[in-house]
């Protein structure tokens, strides 16, 4: 999606690489949004959940446009996901689940805003801060190395 705006207001499956430029909006909760690919917010690009709905992700997710989300819930299906670019990923009050997931921002900050992490293996920090407002429970190793990982 290059320019303007996409509404999704049911179930929706994309399969393959999704990559924002115009604005990816999430205007009700109804339904699950599938997303098998790598979910790319390019520069000037905006993914807005403007309800609750719950978005499962089945690679990386990489912001370096503007994210925002809702309270619903996020799921990482892939192996290992990774969240990656130059501004934030804060995440809502719902629970971000995930096999293996790693940290990888250039800058900016991964919050979990009053939500609970699930990693059910591996957590790993290499780069950026990772905020925790509730409660994670991380079931492997976790591993920090070059950033933080802070409770608020």
């Amino acid at each position: 999606m290059t320019a303007g705006t996409l509404n999704l207001a049911n179930t929706t499956t994309v399969t393959g690489p999704t990559n924002v430029t115009g604005t990816l909006a999430h205007t009700t909760a109804t339904g699950t949004r599938t997303f098998t690919g790598a979910v790319t917010i390019n520069a000037g690009g905006t993914w807005n959940e403007a309800a609750a709905a719950a978005i499962s992700f089945g690679n990386n997710l990489s912001n370096s446009g503007t994210f925002t989300s809702s309270t619903g819930t996020h799921t990482f299906t892939a192996a290992t996901a990774s969240l990656l670019g130059s501004q934030p990923i804060a995440f809502g009050t719902g629970t971000v689940t995930a096999n293996n997931l790693t940290v990888n921002k250039t800058a900016g900050v991964l919050t979990t805003t009053n939500g609970i992490l699930n990693v059910n293996g591996n957590l790993i920090v290499t780069l950026g801060t990772l905020n925790l407002a509730n409660a994670a429970t991380v079931t492997g190793t976790t591993s920090i190395t070059g950033s933080s990982v802070t409770r608020r």
